[in-house]
């Protein structure tokens, strides 16, 4: 078995499980909060997480790069990481605590007490996104792999335990979040601290600088993408009610499951590019057709299923999400296949591209609410959010082209190494699970 290929399969096992956990823990958080507490729970996230994007800067993304390459120690990497995340951390709690000041709408769609708690979780949130980012820069995918798992695991634990059974609502299920992002932010440390002797050192001026350097042309197109995931989550939650931004909230989140198959295909490719002057452009080329296939087909699969799959998922109660995720679906597919160049700008030093592509599909994002959302409602929010992938999308691909020097032909036709690479990976998935399946039996 290749090295990219036993890669891909630990990283989309992980995710499987990952997939799997997480749609359980959306379920009970459904039955739990209903549409009211879940469009509560989903602007309480949605606050603390775009606070964490903005003031951080993109630098996880810029460490992961400079390890990645060798251009700079994992302890290094760390100390640097760890010093932007407590700066980045106290501003965005600071301009937290001021915006809650205001007398804004978005901050009567949950108590305050709730608002505070997803304060707290700012600074989880930068380090628990940050040490994955390192350790598929390290490809240390298996461990990577494990603290996914055990973090999906040990979140829906504690939603069934502090939401379901002693009733906490919105306050426990970020209180859930929280105390699981602690925890597997200790586990991360404690393996990097016994496989690389991990010091914690003050950061020198040159390596903030290049880390600064980097992060911050990087650092539209991440909040940019956030941004563009969320907006019409952020504009309802100024206009419509609880229940109707959890409904808005729950299709979304539901049909970006989807993205998990790119999401794989990234992890493996962003070590292998950046350590490659050309950025294996075709490489690339074959990851985008590979998963706008199995995207394409998955996407197909829950149109089809959407309606009994929310009935029992979800409850019945959300069964106004189906036509929203029909809308969301193409917007979703075309994304799935242009998320896969960004490792390429990456990894050929080259943040500055994702970043136009994802400010331009947010400015589409948001001039197509500000007209659609008055005269359609949800649908509205949910086809500028589809629009607005499909423009940046358009951009990423575009560049890819150009920077790559590939023909339409090179990127876009099907080889028999595709198929042949495809069918090798599930085989070898399946003969993986039933391996594992054969040794749970004899025990």
């Amino acid at each position: 078995m290749t090295s990219g290929t036993k890669d891909t399969i630990t990283i989309f096992s992980a995710k499987i499980v990952t997939l799997l956990v997480g749609i359980g823990m959306q379920s009970c958080l459904a039955w739990f909060l209903a549409p009211d507490g879940r469009g509560s729970y989903a602007v309480c996230i949605i606050f603390a997480s775009l606070l964490g994007i903005l003031c951080g800067f993109g630098i996880d993304v810029a460490v992961q790069y400079y390890v990645a390459s060798n251009k700079m120690s994992v302890s290094d990497g760390v100390s640097v990481a760890l010093s932007y995340a407590i700066a980045g951390s106290l501003l965005a709690v600071s301009l937290g605590i001021i915006l809650m000041q205001t007398r804004l709408s978005f901050f009567t769609k949950a108590s305050q007490e709730s608002f505070y708690l997803a304060l707290f979780f700012i600074p989880v949130s930068m380090l628990t996104s940050f040490f994955p980012l390192l350790l598929i820069g390290l490809r240390q995918f298996k461990w990577m792999a494990i603290f996914s798992v055990l973090q999906s695991i040990a979140q829906l634990i504690g939603v069934i335990i502090l939401v379901g059974i002693f009733s906490l609502g919105v306050n426990g299920a970020l209180t859930a979040i929280f105390l699981t992002g602690l925890i597997v932010i200790a586990l991360n440390f404690i393996f990097l601290r016994k496989k690389y002797g991990v010091i914690l050192t003050w950061p020198s001026i040159n390596h903030v600088r290049l880390i600064f350097s980097y992060g911050i042309r990087y650092y539209f197109a991440r909040f940019s993408n956030i941004l563009n995931f969320r907006i019409g989550t952020v504009i309802l939650a100024f206009f419509v009610s609880c229940s109707e931004i959890g409904f808005f909230a729950v299709a979304t989140q539901l049909m970006a499951y989807v993205i998990m198959i790119p999401d794989v295909l990234n992890d493996v490719l962003l070590p292998r590019i950046a350590v490659d002057s050309n950025g294996r452009a075709s490489l690339v080329a074959q990851s985008v057709r590979l998963s706008g296939t199995v995207c394409g087909a998955i996407i197909i699969i829950l149109l089809l299923i959407s309606k009994p799959l929310v009935q029992i998922l979800l409850s019945p109660a959300f069964l106004p999400i189906v036509p929203l995720m029909w809308i969301l679906a193409p917007g979703i597919f075309v994304r799935s296949i242009s998320k896969i160049t960004i490792p390429y700008f990456n990894g050929t030093n080259h943040p500055g591209i994702s970043s136009i592509a994802v400010v331009l599909g947010v400015a589409t994002n948001l001039v197509l609410l500000a007209v659609l959302l008055p005269l359609m409602g949800l649908p509205g929010a949910a086809w500028a959010m589809t629009l607005g992938y499909f423009v940046s999308s358009f951009v990423l691909i575009k560049k890819f082209h150009s920077i790559s020097s590939l023909t339409f032909i090179d990127v876009w036709k099907y080889k028999r190494k595709d198929i042949t690479f495809l069918t090798d990976v599930m085989r070898k998935i399946q003969s993986k699970t039933a391996n594992s399946m054969g040794r749970q039996e004899s025990i």
